[in-house]
């Protein structure tokens, strides 16, 4: 396994190779946005990228880092059940569905690196 960053600064998604997985990992910001919706004025470029992601076939992961309620989650729980992003914006709520959208402060709680390493051992 050959591991790539793309970060902000790169132009575009383009330069993302073919892989199974891709992990999005989303800094803390004041508004909790975690995926940006078209036609505001925070541009579109995690979006894009995990669209094109989608379509090259990879299982994308959503994970928004730094939320400090996110430390205490229940044993079963992926995300911070008050981030609304997770449920309400179109392309996050469908990778929740898949259980694909995660919460961390500092780091994954244990449930969750559970969760993550069976999908991607079964893979």
């Amino acid at each position: 396994m050959t591991p790539f960053l793309l970060q902000v600064a790169d132009p575009d998604a383009l330069s993302i190779p073919r892989c199974r997985f891709v992990f999005v990992f989303v800094d803390f910001n004041e508004r909790n946005v975690i995926l940006e919706n078209h036609g505001q004025e925070l541009g579109d470029k995690k979006v894009v990228t995990v669209k094109a992601c989608q379509k090259m076939g990879a299982d994308v992961f959503v994970i928004y880092t730094r939320d400090s309620d996110s430390s205490h989650l229940g044993d079963d729980k992926l995300y911070n059940k008050d981030l609304s992003a997770f449920t309400k914006h179109y392309l996050l709520k469908e990778l929740t569905a898949r259980n694909r959208g995660l919460s961390v402060n500092e780091t994954f709680l244990p449930y969750q690196k559970s969760h993550i390493r069976k999908i991607v051992l079964k893979k």
